[in-house]
């Protein structure tokens, strides 16, 4: 298990940006630790939570070693989201793992045509994941994590494919104290509506760097991500952890 970490984070936002995708919980940070670093994780990427971000971050887990982790959100407007994801580290150099996220909104005021209410209403999202990495050398490493959705708005379900994510990690020197991360997210994502419609997913790109220093008890990570709906805009984070 991981210790407590302490965290210096400062997140530059060029500016708000709403997410196009139909699943838009498949992008809201799970974690606590990448949420402490300003979501700057695409290089970095060495935990459970690393496969939101670089599912070939999982290839920077310990030989032999069994990872879990998980998080309860509740959030304003009667909404939650929730994570658990489980990895284990095949020898030699192949990893695989299991993620499950669960987003929600609970009493939704419903009324008819007159504005008179009706009850509550309710939106239950979910998302089933299962994600490969491959260690090929210290230099470089690739994985891949492949997601299946339902929904139930109100009554109303689909399915459908978060798509495929696919991330590289490179490390330019042996000491593993410098890493640069890429990540392409959400490719060929759909949502089937039962009643014939179907809703199509663009992909968004990250990119980022981390360093790690002073025997590595402190690291320094950045990120940019752009989503290609939203006119190209391209946030920046940066973040620190002790």
């Amino acid at each position: 298990m991981r210790g407590f970490w302490g965290g210096l984070v400062i997140v530059i936002l060029i500016q708000q940006v709403a997410f196009a995708n139909p699943a838009t919980f498949l992008d809201m940070v799970p974690g606590a630790r990448p949420s402490g670093m300003g979501s700057a994780f695409t290089a970095l990427a060495d935990d459970a939570n690393g496969v939101f971000f670089n599912p070939a971050g999982l290839t920077n887990m310990d030989l032999n070693t069994f990872e879990a982790t998980g998080s309860l959100g509740f959030l304003s407007h009667d909404r939650f989201n929730n994570f658990l994801s489980l990895y284990e580290q095949l020898p030699p150099k192949n990893y695989l793992g299991f993620n499950v996220t669960q987003f929600g909104v609970g009493k939704i005021p419903g009324t008819d045509s007159n504005g008179l209410p009706t009850g509550n209403l309710e939106d239950m999202e979910l998302a089933f994941g299962v994600a490969y990495a491959y260690d090929l050398d210290y230099h470089f490493k690739a994985g891949i994590n492949l997601s299946f959705l339902y929904q139930d708005l109100t009554g109303v379900t689909a399915l459908g494919f978060g798509g495929a994510d696919i991330g590289v990690l490179f490390v330019p020197t042996v000491l593993y104290d410098f890493t640069l991360g890429a990540s392409v997210r959400h490719l060929g994502g759909f949502l089937s509506w039962k009643d014939g419609s179907n809703q199509a997913f663009t992909p968004d790109m990250r990119v980022g760097a981390a360093l790690k220093l002073f025997h590595q008890s402190l690291i320094l990570a950045y990120d940019a991500d752009r989503y290609i709906q939203y006119d190209n805009t391209i946030r920046h984070h940066v973040g620190g952890e002790l």
